[in-house]
């Protein structure tokens, strides 16, 4: 991972990224399926909460009514590739940002496999939730119990990989005030 992390392979990846959040932000719903999209997207996706129980899941599923359902299963269908492109861009992110922190033999470089396994979660989320949404009306509970502790976890790794960022980029800064304070007193 660490020698992958050019400039263009992770300026790539967050091209990726951008490309699948505008897909996100701006599909073209039918006329009837505007209103369920509307309760849909203000701001319950079962993806974006930090934890659900399995009748939390079912509940939610219930108000997204049919139409809104048919949604969430393509946002999903989405969310694989968006998972995958987020998860790299930030991987490609940290090596660079622990090299430039810390030199280019770091043992720091290891961090960068936080945000894969944030993907990989996301990844376990997605099926989580294809599965509530296979069974409904029914209540998936292994699924939903399962499926919100993977959520949970995917967004602990993503926050996680935010604290390394922040700590690598302190870092650098620190060390370049540290150069320059050096090199004027030297």
């Amino acid at each position: 991972m660490a020698r992958a992390a050019t400039g263009r392979l992770t300026i790539a990846c967050w091209l990726g990224t951008a490309l699948f959040f505008g897909l996100f932000s701006l599909a073209d719903p039918t006329a009837a399926e505007l209103e369920r999209e509307r309760d849909v997207r203000q701001g319950d996706f079962l993806d974006l909460r930090f934890h659900y129980t399995a009748q939390e899941a079912r509940d939610t599923l219930d108000r997204y009514g049919a139409d809104g359902r048919a949604i969430y299963r393509r946002f999903l269908l989405l969310d694989f590739a968006f998972a995958a492109c987020y998860g790299l861009a930030l991987a490609l992110t940290l090596s660079r940002a622990a090299r430039g922190a810390f030199g280019p033999q770091t043992g720091w470089i290891k961090v960068n496999v936080i945000p894969l396994a944030a993907a990989l979660a996301d990844f376990a989320e997605n099926l989580c939730l294809f599965r509530m949404l296979q069974v409904f009306p029914d209540t998936a509970v292994f699924a939903g119990t399962v499926g919100g502790w993977i959520t949970m976890s995917k967004q602990l790794f993503l926050a996680a990989s935010m604290l390394a960022l922040l700590f690598f980029g302190l870092r650098r800064l620190g060390g370049r005030k540290s150069a320059a304070l050096s090199g004027t007193n030297g």
